[in-house]
């Protein structure tokens, strides 16, 4: 979910085998509400497919869900975001040719370099990460709480890092 200084982005995954396929179905900038979400949501033809959302987000969550859609608990806790790296990174992943904001994300994401040492730090370009967030919440949520099986999976991602 984004507001102010975020976009909100919502992002299908199917995986299938070794593979991840992932769409983008949603980038808005224009400050959506819960209300405007949930009807893009309807707009969007979004069933009952899990929706894995940002966690820091219990109350955008829960209004989401009370809007019948099925939004599930996502995998949060101590180094989150380095597993949900890990976790995509198992996947061969692919994106489809219409998820353009997407794509660029993936190619301009970076980790920053240390000023004072000019190691590269866990700390990754915040610009470029809405998109991938989507993917990281998804499969790291999915992983966890499921066999591996062909599903699909939307997420909307939170401002936080992705992966390499």
């Amino acid at each position: 979910y984004g507001f102010q200084s975020d976009p909100t982005a919502l992002v299908k995954n199917v995986i299938v085998g070794g593979n991840l396929y992932s769409k983008e179905m949603l980038y808005d900038s224009s400050g959506l509400t819960n209300e405007m979400i949930a009807r893009k949501l309807s707009l969007l033809q979004v069933g009952n497919e899990p929706i894995y959302p940002d966690p820091n987000e219990p109350k955008s969550a829960e209004e989401i869900q009370q809007k019948g859609y099925n939004v599930r608990e996502s995998v949060k806790g101590p180094g989150s975001v380095e597993f949900g790296i890990q976790k995509v990174n198992q996947y061969y992943q692919f994106w489809t040719k219409d998820s353009l904001i997407a794509i660029q994300e993936q190619r301009n994401f970076r980790y920053i370099k240390d000023k004072v040492t000019g190691a590269f730090s866990d700390r990754t370009t915040h610009r470029w990460s809405h998109c991938l967030d989507g993917r990281r919440y998804a499969v790291a949520s999915y992983r966890m709480l499921q066999k591996q099986r062909p599903i699909e999976m939307y997420h909307f991602s939170p401002p936080v890092r992705a992966w390499r």
